[in-house]
């Protein structure tokens, strides 16, 4: 399995670059593992974030910079992008098929399908960490067992 998300990033970017999109300035705001087949060759990632389309004149210049395009640049050029990521690292010459979608429903449809027979993790706003709570509780009981210790 990969270690983070950098080498997925990298491919994500350049499929951008390929794709008409300006690679270098897209902001990726989520990148994260979705769904993997044991023992972990076959993983499946979604992501979101926004992108610049590229125009010709960019495309072919090679001197364009990707901070042309500051924070201050005109909102409406900025695409807000959701897309879906399967990559099969059996097959290392295969690059990460990638699916663009228009909003995040349509994007979790195609996340449903390609994870159906595979382990998934749990993304949502609900889940809650449970190592705070098993600390507390771990306190807990070692403070009892201290005072009943001293007790004696």
């Amino acid at each position: 399995m990969r270690a983070g998300n950098r080498v997925t990033e990298k491919d994500l970017r350049e499929w951008l670059g390929n794709n008409g999109w300006d690679h270098r300035s897209a902001k990726i705001d989520q990148l994260e593992l979705h769904a993997v087949r044991r023992p972990g060759w076959e993983q499946v990632f979604r992501f979101s974030g926004r992108a610049l389309k590229e125009t010709c004149e960019e495309a072919e210049n090679s001197d364009f910079k990707a901070d042309h395009f500051g924070e201050t640049s005109d909102s409406d050029s900025w695409h807000p992008l959701w897309g879906v990521i399967h990559d099969d690292e059996r097959f290392k010459a295969n690059k990460p098929t990638i699916w663009l979608f228009d909003d995040e429903d349509e994007q979790a449809d195609k996340l449903s399908e390609l994870s159906e027979d595979l382990v998934t993790l749990r993304h949502g706003k609900t889940s809650v960490n449970p190592l705070p709570t098993i600390a507390i509780v771990a306190a807990v009981i070692a403070m009892a067992c201290l005072a009943k210790f001293f007790a004696q």
